[in-house]
């Protein structure tokens, strides 16, 4: 049997998602295919009634988390408490909706902290890096263009951080010990045009975007002499989750890892 999966989003023609399932398949002998989906917003509902009804489960990603959470018969624990989904698996004739993001932002931010983090962006990815920071014990604050989202994305979340106004973001950064830069597109050159030099020796800028799409603002903290590192560990980490939602099956991470080109870590 040949396992039907996928990636709904917009856009999707940059994901790597494709190349870590089929390292995860090809390390227990699962059979798939993995196809990208290109689905605006105003696509999506008739994407969900038509050809997600033809796969065994599929990934989400911007700006879809939330709309599907809301599609979904029934969520996992993580989806309900982030309100965002980004696999989805059946469940007999139902669709269960999980989120394996907060498992591979944790893998990403690794054990250091606890201390104060700032969060950048208010989505679906954002939720995710909010509650990972609050689980490890970071004290949280989120800067979003809209205030009112960034609060009700901590009270969603169930975190008590602060809420910071975007213009004060460049005259705060020496206070942090970890930024995560959760913003999309639009955002990203006023985010690589933060004072960087402005962050304390050995602080981490971890950006949830990979590649292309990440490099300006990895490039310009670098720049300023500080460390960022791209989400390629979220991606494989999530990556490896969601292959067990759909299967049961545990994947070799070293096989996934070495997909991506990244070396083996723990969680």
């Amino acid at each position: 049997m040949t396992l039907a999966l996928g990636l709904v989003g917009h856009p999707t023609h940059h994901s790597l998602s494709p190349r870590l399932q089929q390292a995860c398949a090809a390390s227990v002998g699962v059979s798939l295919t993995y196809r990208l989906f290109d689905v605006p917003p105003a696509g999506l509902a008739a994407w969900l009634a038509g050809p997600a009804r033809e796969l065994d489960g599929f990934n989400v990603t911007a700006p879809h988390k939330a709309a599907v959470a809301a599609w979904v018969a029934r969520q996992g624990p993580e989806a309900a408490r982030l309100g965002a989904v980004n696999t989805v698996a059946r469940a007999g004739a139902a669709w269960v909706g999980h989120n394996t993001d907060l498992a591979g932002f944790k893998a990403l931010l690794g054990q250091d902290g606890p201390g104060e983090a700032l969060v950048i962006g208010a989505g679906g990815a954002a939720r995710a890096a909010v509650a990972g920071l609050a689980d490890r014990g970071w004290a949280v604050a989120v800067a979003a263009r809209d205030p009112g989202r960034a609060a009700a994305l901590l009270a969603d979340v169930g975190v008590a951080g602060e809420v910071v106004a975007l213009e004060a973001v460049s005259g705060g950064l020496g206070a942090y010990g970890v930024v995560v830069d959760a913003v999309g597109a639009p955002g990203v050159a006023w985010v690589r045009s933060l004072p960087w030099a402005a962050l304390p020796r050995g602080a981490r800028v971890l950006c949830l975007a990979y590649g292309e799409a990440a490099a300006p603002v990895c490039a310009a903290v670098a720049a300023a002499g500080r460390q960022a590192e791209d989400g390629l560990a979220m991606l494989a980490w999530q990556g490896i989750e969601a292959f067990q939602r759909w299967t049961g099956r545990k994947p070799d991470p070293e096989a996934a890892l070495a997909a991506l080109g990244l070396a083996s870590r723990e969680v």
